[in-house]
């Protein structure tokens, strides 16, 4: 993503987004701009000097088309990051390599938990677990590139929150409230983005339950319905929080008011597992990692909508616990995790479907020894690298890495104040 001087990598230039070489002080898309507007210009001063109505018209035209043909190339690619505590998130710019520190989220209370972020239809939500009036909430938020803030849309009422995801241009939050001591309430949210655009009041719908209560499964959207895999019970204190299912179940959204939500009972995992990763790619789930009542699991499975049915593929060459995954380039890559020790895994493993095969990619955070945590997105021209190391008990360095041509290479690194925790990182188009 990041480049070195100020050339773009003519493989990674966005289809939407045409940029140029320029200095840091002037945006690409803008001089393109000034120089077909300065073109423009000498035109319509030549039509009105000779009075040619029929070449004022063409030139109104003119305008008109470039105005449309540029409006594209003023939306700019940033890499947004967010931290899991209290300090304010970070975006990097492409193409001027310059960061800027976020606003602080609008919470009005203390980080405590989870951080969950997202781009849907071009807006950047985050979801935030946080400590207010002694009591534990999530707000979910979403960021003003132009007025350059948060605003908070709702409060979940949830206590804590797992999953925050994007199924048929509305958002949904899987959460849980304390039943009991000892035992949890799993609950199902939803907040439909339009309220915002309409100038409504922004509410939140709270939805069906899974059949199943349990707490930390893997829940993933795919072929237009919600699912929920594994976890551990949830309301069974007798069975201990290690007792992991293999349970599986599919929500399924109403498309008018006459259709009942609900959720339906799916064949279940070949292996019982909770804490683990689910992501759907190319019409399939496929869920990987967790634990089992044994210990870390490597077992890899993928269900299809089409037959509703699991099959076993390929078993993860490493042992991951607590790790990431994401889709690039139609393959998955693992990272991050810890072992059983609990040391962080600088490991970089990636799965190809069509092979049904695991390889290694080169180590996130090659040749640094104490690594924080880490987070992989980018586009499928290119991959970056986002991790945190720590200098001393009072400093971390915040490190972009790219990888090209099955190299390693380190593209820029920036300061932050120490934090602690795992950090998110998402890519979005924002308007300059």
């Amino acid at each position: 993503m990041a480049r070195s001087g100020h050339k773009w990598p003519s493989h990674y230039v966005p289809r939407d987004c045409v940029l140029t070489p320029s200095s840091h002080s002037r945006r690409p898309a803008r001089l393109a701009a000034e120089y077909v507007m300065s073109e423009m210009a000498v035109c319509w001063e030549l039509a009105a000097f000779t009075g040619s109505l029929r070449m004022l018209a063409s030139v109104a035209k003119g305008l008109s088309e470039t105005a449309r043909q540029l409006q594209p190339t003023f939306r700019t690619p940033f890499l947004y990051i967010v931290p899991h505590d209290h300090s304010a998130g970070v975006r990097w710019q492409l193409g001027t390599e310059t960061w800027e520190s976020l606003p602080s989220l609008n919470i009005g209370g203390q980080f405590s938990g989870n951080v969950e972020i997202l781009v849907s239809n071009g807006n950047l939500y985050v979801l935030a677990e946080a400590i207010k009036f002694g009591n534990k909430e999530c707000f979910l938020q979403v960021f003003d590139p132009v007025r350059w803030r948060w605003s908070l849309l709702v409060h979940v009422p949830s206590g804590e929150c797992e999953t925050l995801l994007e199924l048929n241009d509305h958002l949904y939050i899987v959460g849980r409230s304390m039943a009991g001591v000892g035992s949890w309430s799993p609950e199902l949210w939803r907040y439909d983005p339009r309220q915002r655009q309409a100038g409504c009041h922004n509410q939140i719908e709270k939805l069906p339950a899974v059949l199943t209560p349990r707490c930390y499964a893997g829940v993933g959207a795919v072929a237009g319905g919600l699912y929920a895999v594994g976890g551990y019970a949830a309301n069974l204190p007798s069975v201990g929080p290690a007792h992991a299912l293999a349970v599986a179940e599919r929500f399924v959204p109403g498309i008018d008011a006459e259709c009942v939500e609900r959720w339906e009972s799916l064949p279940p995992m070949t292996c019982p597992r909770f804490l683990c990763k689910a992501l759907a790619m190319k019409g399939c789930l496929y869920v990987l990692g967790g634990l089992n009542t044994g210990g870390i699991e490597t077992a890899v499975e993928r269900f299809d909508p089409s037959t509703d049915s699991w099959s076993t593929l390929a078993p993860m060459p490493a042992i991951k616990g607590s790790m990431d995954i994401v889709e690039h380039a139609g393959r998955i890559i693992v990272f991050g995790g810890a072992d059983l020790k609990c040391k962080r895994q600088p490991e970089v493993i990636k799965y190809d479907p069509l092979l049904n095969s695991w390889t290694r990619m080169p180590n996130i955070a090659r040749g640094r020894a104490d690594l924080e945590s880490a987070a992989l997105v980018g586009p499928p021209e290119n991959l970056l690298s986002v991790f945190s190391e720590r200098i001393s008990m009072r400093e971390t360095n915040l490190v972009i890495q790219r990888y090209q041509d099955k190299r390693h290479d380190t593209s820029s690194s920036w300061r932050v104040p120490a934090y602690k925790g795992r950090l998110r990182a998402v890519m979005a188009l924002d308007r300059e």
